[in-house]
C-alpha cells in the first residue's frame, strides 16, 4: 500500500461489486472535489470530473491517468463514456464538451440549454448536472433536473426538450428519445 502527498493527491476510494466479484480500488487523483464519474466496462476505465476543470480517465486496473480533459472554467458537473469508450462527455456549468478519449482532443463543444426566463428555476435551487449516450452512441443527453435536452453528437442539433419537470427523468442514461 503506498502513501500519497495530501497537498497534491486526494483519494477516491470506488467498491465494486458484481455476482461474482468484488472489488475495491482507491485512486490517487490531483487534489480537487470529484463531482461526478462513469465507468467503462467495455475498457474497464473510470472518468472523474472534478471542481478543478479537469475529467481524467483512469485505468480500473492499475489506477494509471490514461487521458486529461479540460480545461472547464467551474469546474466539471457531469461526465459520461460512450458505448464503444472512443469519446467521453463533459458537462460544465456553461458548456457540454465531446472528446477523444484516447488522443484527448475536444471534438466538439455545445453552449448548455438556457430555458427561457418564465420557466427557469426559483432562485436557490442548485442545479443538478446530468450527461449520458445513447446506447448506439451517437446522441446523447444532457439535463439539470429540471430541463433535458437530447442532442445529435455529429450535428449538435437538438432532437428533442424535455419540459419544466423533466426532473422525473432521474437519470438520462436510461431515458428514451
Amino acid at each position: 500500500e503506498s502513501s500519497t502527498d495530501s497537498r497534491s493527491a486526494s483519494i477516491l476510494r470506488i467498491g465494486f461489486s458484481a455476482s461474482a466479484f468484488t472489488v475495491e480500488k482507491v485512486f490517487n487523483c490531483p487534489e480537487a472535489l470529484t463531482s461526478s464519474i462513469a465507468v467503462s466496462e467495455k475498457d474497464m476505465s473510470l472518468l472523474v470530473g472534478q471542481n478543478d476543470g479537469y475529467a481524467r480517465l483512469l485505468d480500473l486496473r492499475t489506477g494509471r491517468v490514461l487521458q486529461q480533459f479540460g480545461p472547464a472554467a467551474g469546474g466539471i458537473l457531469a461526465v459520461a463514456i460512450s458505448p464503444d469508450g472512443r469519446t467521453v462527455l463533459t458537462a460544465s456549468s456553461r458548456s457540454v464538451s465531446a472528446w477523444n478519449a484516447i488522443t484527448g482532443v475536444k471534438l466538439q463543444e455545445l453552449p448548455r440549454y438556457k430555458p427561457p426566463v418564465r420557466a427557469r428555476r426559483s432562485k436557490g435551487t442548485f442545479p443538478r448536472s446530468r450527461v449520458g449516450f445513447s446506447p448506439d452512441g451517437y446522441s446523447f443527453a444532457e439535463g439539470d433536473g429540471e430541463f433535458v435536452r437530447a442532442v445529435d453528437l455529429r450535428t449538435l442539433q437538438t432532437i428533442r426538450l424535455f419540459g419544466h419537470r423533466a426532473s422525473e427523468a432521474q437519470d438520462v442514461q436510461t431515458t428514451e428519445w
